[in-house]
């Protein structure tokens, strides 16, 4: 708010002042965003590439999230069913690292996007289309668990 009272007020100055805008005085003053100037700004460029259309996507591995396994995903009679029912008539698309949600019968599953074929572009449509889903293991809850040795 600090930031916010002192941009307004050296602004509403030079306008009041002048009662002309001084362009260049403004340049250095840009008041912009409330946040402005508090956070430092990435120095790194970011590449933007455009995609037209994504390839057709043959196959895909996806990891349930540990929510997912305790709401029962391997519990689940047709996993096929739940996924089609609630995937492929929600989404357009499948991005690698992507969160899906899957709806079935009332409970949530939380999918992970592992892997896409083709890998071009790390992205595959899901419109017209027979994908072949691979589930990969579930993450270890404890990357690093201590090993219990009896006495």
């Amino acid at each position: 708010t600090t930031a916010t009272t002192t941009a307004t007020t050296t602004t509403t100055a030079i306008i009041d002042d002048t009662m002309n805008i001084d362009e260049s005085n403004l340049e250095s003053k840009t008041p912009g965003h409330p946040a402005y100037g508090l956070f430092p700004v990435p120095v790194s460029s970011i590449e933007v590439t455009l995609v037209t259309s994504l390839p057709l996507g043959e196959k895909c591995t996806i990891q349930p999230t540990l929510t997912a396994i305790e709401n029962g995903f391997y519990n689940l009679k047709n996993v096929k069913a739940a996924l089609e029912t609630s995937l492929m008539r929600t989404r357009g698309s499948l991005n690698v690292g992507d969160l899906m949600h899957c709806w079935f019968r009332g409970k949530k599953f939380d999918l992970t996007v592992q892997k896409v074929h083709p890998s071009d572009v790390g992205a595959i449509s899901c419109v017209n289309c027979d994908i072949e889903v691979d589930i990969a293991p579930a993450p270890n809850p404890n990357p690093n668990p201590k090993k219990s040795y009896p006495k």
